[in-house]
């Protein structure tokens, strides 16, 4: 049970994720300048997040550890894209609309998900082998 809920809260970080991402995506540069942030790098901060999820899900889970947070992969892959459509869809200005938006993004997701998820992943095994867990069980 208790791999459940880790897995339940690194998936709300993972929803938090898309949706603060496509927001930073959505609010223009005047936005931005007003709070003094820079868009591309709140941007790329914001992909510590999945990392950070899958982190999470990998110390806190009690079995097959490696599996549970490499399971966002294929979620964030479908859900950052579809997110992305339905702004775009509504009339919000996104650099790639429709369709060949979903062409075009599903693979970004992929590759950048299995990157920082991958990366949370092992830092997770590392510190459960380091606390004397049971480490990628």
């Amino acid at each position: 049970m208790r791999h459940n809920r880790s897995w339940l809260r690194g998936f709300l970080v993972i929803v938090l994720f898309v949706l603060l991402s496509e927001a930073t995506v959505v609010f223009d540069d005047y936005f931005f300048g007003v709070l003094g942030l820079n868009p591309d790098l709140t941007l790329t901060l914001l992909w510590v997040l999945p990392a950070f999820a899958s982190f999470l899900t990998t110390t806190l889970g009690t079995a097959r550890k490696m599996i549970i947070g490499l399971s966002y992969i294929p979620i964030l892959t479908v859900l950052g894209p579809v997110t992305h459509f339905l702004a775009g869809s509504f009339g919000t200005s996104v650099d790639y609309g429709g369709l060949e938006g979903l062409r075009v993004t599903v693979p970004i997701y992929f590759v950048l998900s299995a990157v920082t998820i991958g990366i949370g992943v092992l830092a997770g095994v590392v510190v459960a082998r380091a606390k004397g867990g049971t480490g990628a069980r």
